[in-house]
């Protein structure tokens, strides 16, 4: 998969506001960049990818990024496409995320390792 197809895949854009959370290395290669771009940690986020591999930790983080998801925002969530490598799924990802106002919207392959569920809020 070309880099700005992936991008295009996931609907991140250059004016969004972004936030990563554990992503791996092959993810930057994917959409072709070295590293993470730099954070100050600080405020909401148009565009959050977060990659996980346990519903427990899932579950850990979820305040966290609901905190920081704007009004309009995408968000997905990244999990093992494997479940030898992981106790997570599509369907833990929405138990989660789901009564808190989110909801599934598509699910996508992001590289050979990972997929990923995209969330907006209930109410756009």
């Amino acid at each position: 998969m070309k880099n700005e197809d992936l991008r295009i895949k996931l609907g991140l854009n250059a004016n969004h506001t972004a936030y990563f959370l554990r992503a791996p290395q092959e993810y930057w290669q994917a959409l072709g960049m070295r590293q993470a771009p730099y954070d100050d940690n600080s405020g909401e986020y148009d565009f959050i990818h977060a990659f996980f591999e346990s519903k427990e930790e899932l579950k850990n983080f979820s305040d966290i990024l609901l905190s920081k998801l704007s009004h309009g925002g995408i968000m997905w969530i990244s999990f093992p496409k494997r479940h030898e490598k992981s106790s997570l799924s599509r369907e833990d990802a929405r138990e989660v995320f789901e009564p808190l106002g989110l909801k599934a919207e598509e699910e996508i392959g992001i590289t050979d390792n990972w997929f990923a569920v995209k969330f907006i809020w209930k109410n756009q």
